[in-house]
């Protein structure tokens, strides 16, 4: 890295071309994802800049999610997000998730009982009673996603008490009710870190999250549940599988 890369663009102030340089290299492997970046001291040295210059070029690099910072550790580059590929009878990011070696905890946040109005739009339920889930998905100890479920309180009401952290909801119902969750459709979109977000999620405000909205059903197409997940736009991709006869052509 060096002060005549052609990734330098002419004009612009000094802290944005060092961004740019840094995120150059981390794009072409220079630096692996989990590596820790040199220090603020080694970085203003290289740039032949100040530390403050470095530290802004850090941070800007941070709430773009390339980087992550940890106080009194340095920075690091940022891990690849995991690929969730969707599909309607794909298990669940939880059971598949569990196929490989990470970890995967699901925290009970909160649980009530609440009427039909508390949905999000579209709503999916027909009950007058629901009974809402707020859980944190957890990876190798780290926060990625904040899940709000509902489903119908008085065929499900028992969920809560068999709840552990290592509960999969599609698993409970499928080993407890006996029943098949298939997915029937999602809404995605992205939108800032709220307050709660950030703490939950241990991200900066304001940073990028991606929104799923959806409904499942049963094999015969009796709605089950409404899941609402704020997911870190850092750790997850959602790619949509499409069979050969449902392509446009």
């Amino acid at each position: 890295m060096s002060e005549d890369s052609s990734s330098v663009e002419v004009g612009q102030p000094r802290w944005h071309q060092v961004m740019t340089e840094l995120s150059s290299a981390i794009a072409a492997g220079s630096f692996a994802p989990g590596e820790r970046l040199p220090t603020e001291a080694d970085l203003a040295e290289r740039f032949k800049v100040n530390r403050l210059t470095v530290r802004q070029a850090l941070a800007e690099l941070a709430r773009a999610g390339t980087i992550k910072t940890v106080h009194g550790r340095g920075s690091f580059v940022a891990e690849l997000p995991y690929r969730f590929r969707l599909r309607a009878t794909t298990p669940s990011i939880v059971a598949q998730m569990r196929g490989t070696s990470t970890v995967i905890t699901q925290d009970l946040l909160r649980h009530a009982v609440v009427p039909r109005s508390d949905l999000p739009d579209p709503p999916a339920l027909p009950d007058d009673e629901l009974l809402r889930l707020d859980t944190l998905m957890s990876v190798d100890g780290e926060a990625w996603s904040r899940d709000t479920t509902w489903l119908s309180a008085k065929r499900f009401g028992g969920v809560p008490a068999v709840w552990t952290p290592q509960t999969s909801l599609t698993g409970l119902l499928l080993g407890a009710y006996g029943i098949v969750l298939r997915r029937s459709w999602r809404r995605h979109s992205a939108e800032p870190a709220s307050p709660q977000d950030a703490a939950a999620l241990g991200v900066p405000l304001g940073a990028p999250l991606l929104v799923l909205v959806g409904a499942n059903t049963d094999p015969t197409g009796v709605p089950l549940s409404q899941v609402h997940r704020r997911s870190r736009g850092d750790r997850i991709e959602y790619v949509v599988d499409f069979d050969a006869e449902d392509e446009d052509v």
